[in-house]
């Protein structure tokens, strides 16, 4: 053995050859190799391949230092933190790739930092959950913060953009999903969101850097692949079919258009000097003229009533974009169906309304109107008149016939296959150096799996409830076993099956424990010790960069005001740019919810005092006792049991379901008509009250059915729409023959008229005798009449 300061050489000798093993004296590395050579006897033994020369007193010394430090939380080298893996002499001998490769993405998510370049060694970053909630119950402690802060987080869950850093931080609060009750349903919830997110985050990043991309696009109907070279330039989100699109520019067709983000493959990102280069030598297209057609995008982007920037796809930027005048005028009566009046304010986009005696009247510009023809259909019935919604391909007349044609049979219409596009090869193939966007596998990461939610708890449990004993193999697998039953709401079949095997696996590989053979019995000691009660996620683990971009953010949002008070908000808020301030909000100004409904600022003071008292009441089992007022004016009052909030993405609004202690009759209210609310220190049967609204709405479900050709993509409109609604499909391959049957509640049966009408004579409803099918029709031939009297009287007047 030689002892220098570069470190401590074993050299160890068997029959045939003399190996070297070296060992860092500045690392001290490889704790698991130390304590063998402490253990054994004599002056020479086996250790794996090698003889190895008993060096006890130096190596004890070694493995003191590195205990010390992890009981003092100092910064540890890569090779220190190896200890945890399991052992092998290979992994030692020089530089893991492995375990530093792991450090680098963690890094990466912000979990963990480097102390120096030089020094390389690492510790964790920046703040636990635990820090927050501490926090927060400093500003009031007469409110369980952590009760209100969770129920925050659960309606942002569903509610905001990627919604999953919300559900990491639920299930670091709540790990095995049994302590906290979700008191919020949300009536237009669509379930592509995670979808969506995966690409969506990639979308950000290079909109926030300012950078250009190629994108694979499978297109979702006709499936043809398709790759682009474009620079992305806004998120749309619409909350009445919860699809999105990525707006963009496309310099080779010099066009402004959108996609689908759930048919996005892949996205490559490029620096915008290689992509002007290659622009510049392939399509003849200078740096000025895509500055040029920016300009004129982003003047014309406003005239858009949807996602479609312009009535034709390509070369439409070269020029500003020259809207549409477009004004109608729909008849009501301004007594008894000021709903109506309501509707258009809230639908209209922000654009002109004007009322006159009897009707109303919508100004706007638009750049493709076209896009409003369904939104324009569901007020058919009423309209008056109208300038700029009819061309040489469309008029009102013209499509209510169709309309009405459809409801009395099924017609399969002859359309165009959808525009394929493709970019030039020469251009693309040009661009060197592009990356793939990875963003997505910082926020859909391994880490916050429910089996590495599982493994911690298995070894921290162990570490804090067995110190320095013996743990015998059943009594492990009763641990085992114990915490898959409190997983048993999340865990699936193959996390399952895994968990025992990897367990035991990282015990006999020395990684968290030993197994030794004790009077013949199998027997596990774990090597470290922790205090009782510690949760990985809660107390150790730290907030990811997207987990506080995301808090960051929903903490400047107008409805965190529901949950938490100003003041608790400005302390989350200051504790999170004290400890980050180099990690800023999402970028939200880049995304637009373009169909989201206008509600004023009376509607949400009253839905903020109410929401937060109804899910205390509900998190508590308490009655709340209430004055409301119904649309007509009448009044409702008395003692309620509070069982659901209800959030429509669409309305914008809050509902409450409450079921009435005097007749037991079940009601929907939206908060914003509630005159008063107290809680009463009464309690209630919830779970019994709620399984009696489940079997109230069962006993009480209504269905429709409809049939259609899938033409203009209308199966894939249709079953992304109504995916809120519990519905069955199915096809005919003989006649191409789809035919949709949707389940709904009375309540919900105007929402789906309205809808309806928008796909036109695209649809046709099967019962003539449905009350929805009566209404529709109902309603088209009154808009034909109008139509009629409107030409008649227009002939007249020439």
């Amino acid at each position: 053995m030689r002892n220098s300061q570069e470190g401590i050489e074993i050299i160890g000798c068997n029959k045939d050859t003399v190996e070297k093993l070296s060992i860092s004296a500045k690392k001290y590395e490889e704790i698991d190799l130390a304590e063998a050579l402490i253990e054994v006897h004599g002056n020479i033994d086996l250790y794996g391949k090698c003889y190895l020369v008993k060096i006890k007193d130096l190596l004890k010394e070694k493995i003191k230092y590195l205990k010390q430090d992890l009981l003092n939380n100092l910064p540890l080298f890569s090779s220190q933190l190896q200890c945890f893996y399991p052992s092998s002499v290979a992994l030692f001998t020089g530089d893991n790739n492995s375990i530093n490769g792991r450090l680098n993405t963690m890094r990466q998510m912000g979990i963990v930092e480097k102390t120096t370049d030089n020094d390389s060694r690492w510790r964790l970053s920046g703040i636990v959950l635990e820090d927050l909630i501490k926090e927060g119950q400093k500003v009031d402690n007469l409110c369980d913060f952590e009760v209100v802060f969770q129920t925050a987080i659960d309606f942002y869950s569903k509610y905001f953009v990627l919604g999953e850093c919300g559900t990491y931080l639920l299930d670091r609060l709540d790990p095995y999903g049994d302590q906290y009750h979700s008191p919020f349903r949300f009536k237009h919830e669509y379930f592509m969101q995670a979808l969506n997110d995966f690409n969506l985050i990639d979308l950000l990043e290079l909109i926030e850097q300012d950078n250009w991309c190629e994108i694979k696009y499978r297109h979702g109907t006709a499936n043809f692949l398709t790759t682009l070279l474009c620079k992305p330039l806004q998120i749309k989100i619409s909350v009445r079919d919860g699809r999105q699109f990525l707006v963009f520019y496309n310099p080779i067709k010099r066009s402004c258009t959108n996609l689908r983000l759930e048919f996005i493959e892949e996205i490559i990102s490029y620096d915008k000097k290689q992509v002007y280069k290659a622009l510049s030598e392939g399509c003849n297209l200078s740096q000025s003229d895509i500055k040029s057609d920016l300009r004129n995008i982003k003047q014309s982007l406003k005239y858009a009533w949807g996602v479609s920037f312009s009535d034709k796809q390509e070369k439409n930027v070269a020029l500003p974009v020259i809207p549409k005048y477009v004004e109608f005028s729909i008849s009501y009566d301004e007594d008894r169906e000021y709903y109506i009046k309501n509707r258009m304010f809230r639908e209209a986009r922000n654009r002109k309304i004007k009322k006159r005696k009897g009707n109303l009247c919508f100004y706007s510009q638009i750049s493709d109107s076209k896009e409003m023809r369904p939104w324009i259909r569901s007020f058919y019935s009423r309209i008056i008149d109208s300038k700029g919604l009819e061309d040489k391909d469309f008029s009102l007349l013209s499509d209510i016939e169709k309309c009405i044609k459809g409801m009395k049979g099924l017609k399969k219409q002859e359309t165009l296959p959808p525009n394929r596009w493709k970019s030039e090869e020469v251009t693309i193939s040009q661009l060197k150096g592009g990356e793939k966007v990875r963003t997505h596998e910082y926020l859909f990461n391994e880490l916050f799996c429910i089996y590495y939610h599982m493994i911690s708890e298995v070894i921290l449990s162990g570490c804090s409830s067995y110190k320095d004993e013996f743990v015998s193999k059943e009594a492990m697998n009763q641990l085992i076993k114990d915490i898959q039953e409190r997983y048993a709401l999340k865990k699936g079949i193959k996390t399952d099956k895994l968990l025992v095997k990897e367990i035991e696996w990282l015990i006999k590989m020395n990684a968290f424990g030993k197994e030794q053979i004790i009077s013949g019995k199998s027997q596990i000691r774990f090597k470290y010790q922790c205090d009782l009660n510690i949760e990985l996620y809660r107390n150790i683990l730290p907030l990811t960069v997207l987990e506080v971009r995301w808090l960051k953010t929903i903490l400047t949002d107008s409805k965190m005001r529901y949950f938490l008070s100003n003041k608790q908000i400005q302390a989350i808020a200051l504790m999170l740019e004290e400890k980050y301030p180099q990690i800023k909000k999402l970028p939200m100004e880049s995304i637009v919810y373009y169909d989201r409904y206008q509600i004023n600022e009376q509607i949400r003071e009253t839905e903020k005092e109410f929401v937060s008292l109804i899910s205390g009441a509900i998190y508590n089992g308490f009655l709340v006792e209430l004055s409301y007022e119904t649309r007509y004016g009448n009044e409702i009052s008395g003692k309620f049991k509070p069982l659901i909030i209800e959030f429509s993405k669409r309305n914008n609004r809050f509902q409450a379901c409450l079921q009435s202690c005097e007749n037991g009759h079940f009601y929907q209210m939206n908060l914003s008509q509630i005159n008063s609310m107290t809680e009463c220190k009464e309690g209630f049967d919830y779970a019994k009250a709620l399984k009696q609204y489940k079997q109230y709405r069962q006993s009480n479900e209504l269905s429709v059915k409809i049939e259609f050709y899938d033409v203009r993509n209308i199966a894939d409109r249709l079953l992304t729409e109504f995916s809120p609604w519990k519905k069955y499909c199915t096809y005919n391959s003989d006649t191409e023959i789809y035919t949709l049957e949707i389940f709904y509640q009375k309540s919900d049966e105007v929402d789906l008229i309205i809808r309806l009408m928008g796909y036109g004579g695209d649809i046709h409803l099967i019962d003539s005798e449905h009350p929805i099918s009566k209404e529709i029709l109902s309603r088209f031939t009154k808009q034909r009449e109008l139509l009629l009297e409107r030409q008649k009287n227009k002939g007249g007047e020439r």
